[in-house]
């Protein structure tokens, strides 16, 4: 019986697999939208468009459950997520550029993700709209 001793080089693979992914950030969530949706990305938009223009004339009103901010917890937490995937996209984009396609094969940008993690509080906070 013989046994394969082919060796698995993991930063090689590593780089192999992020260097096949979108360029820019945008590329990024059009890639990630057009493969969940690829039918109806445009319904997506104005979904999120309405959902945000009915938290918007319904804030403070008593008609769903208020935060402390007068906006519902869900539209909240989405609205957390994406000021995060913001700030995740930029430093992608960011590292991406200075170090290239192998940066998340170093530990590097976990280091920094915790970070931005809690940036996107400070920033939410600094700017009124999360009051805790």
């Amino acid at each position: 019986m013989t046994t394969s001793t082919l060796p698995l080089y993991l930063p090689t693979f590593c780089q192999q697999l992020f260097g096949s992914t979108a360029k820019s950030p945008a590329a990024l969530f059009w890639s990630f939208v057009h493969s969940l949706w690829p039918w109806g990305w445009p319904l997506v938009l104005i979904g999120l468009t309405l959902w945000v223009v009915y938290e918007i004339l319904t804030r403070g009103s008593g008609v769903h459950y208020d935060s402390a901010n007068g906006f519902s917890p869900t539209f909240n937490r989405v609205v957390g997520s994406g000021v995060y995937l913001l700030f995740q996209a930029i430093t992608y984009f960011f590292l991406r550029t200075i170090f290239g396609d192998g940066v998340y094969c170093t530990p590097l940008p976990y280091i920094i993700h915790s970070v931005i993690f809690g940036l996107t509080w400070l920033s939410l906070y600094a700017v009124g709209f999360w009051v805790y």
